[in-house]
């Protein structure tokens, strides 16, 4: 038998998990005012864009442009109508609406005051994220294609808070030591 107990085998850490959030009806949220900007997880444009490659590849009449061109056109066209495209986030100057992945009529709504850092997390192998953290210690991951609009009308609000920036201003607060190896050899 193992020497270590079943209740703390998977144990990270001995910080108690911070509380998540639950989810409430929009109706109860009270928003007022519209959103500075909405975003959706599918971003349509691409998609506008690839039907448009795939035209111009099949309109140039070779066979390997005309079954690449066609497969663009399937694909993005699958994309289209296939992939369900629902709203991640509203952001209204003071605050956000964070709706839910279950359930699209209920969300939550977090103060920009609430928001201790941002980012926008791109993954090549994965999916492409929005990073929300909370004073709290609660962290919210979104998903979205829509990445470059979150973070524009987010870094015009809220700068200081990104979490580039917060890391470059760390980095202008240390010292800066080099320590030179050959010293030792090179004495006067």
């Amino acid at each position: 038998m193992n020497a270590m107990s079943e209740d703390n085998k998977y144990e990270k850490n001995d910080q108690p998990q911070p509380e998540k959030r639950a989810a409430v009806d929009i109706q109860e949220l009270n928003l007022t005012g519209t959103p500075l900007r909405s975003i959706y997880f599918k971003n349509n444009n691409s998609s506008i864009i690839v039907i448009i490659a795939g035209i111009l590849l099949i309109m140039l009449r070779k066979p390997a442009s005309i079954v690449l061109g066609i497969f663009c056109v399937v694909l993005a066209l699958f994309v289209w109508f296939k992939v369900v495209d629902a709203k991640v986030i509203d952001v209204y100057q003071d605050f956000l609406v964070i709706y839910s992945d279950k359930d699209p009529n209920k969300a939550i709504k977090v103060s920009m005051d609430e928001i201790e850092e941002w980012a926008i997390k791109n993954n090549s192998g994965g999916n492409d994220a929005v990073m929300v953290k909370l004073n709290s210690g609660e962290t919210i991951y979104k998903d979205t294609f829509q990445l470059g609009r979150f973070y524009k009308v987010m870094f015009d609000i809220i700068p200081d808070k990104e979490s580039r920036q917060i890391q470059m201003a760390k980095n202008r607060e240390q010292k800066l030591e080099f320590h030179n190896p050959f010293k030792k050899w090179f004495k006067k």
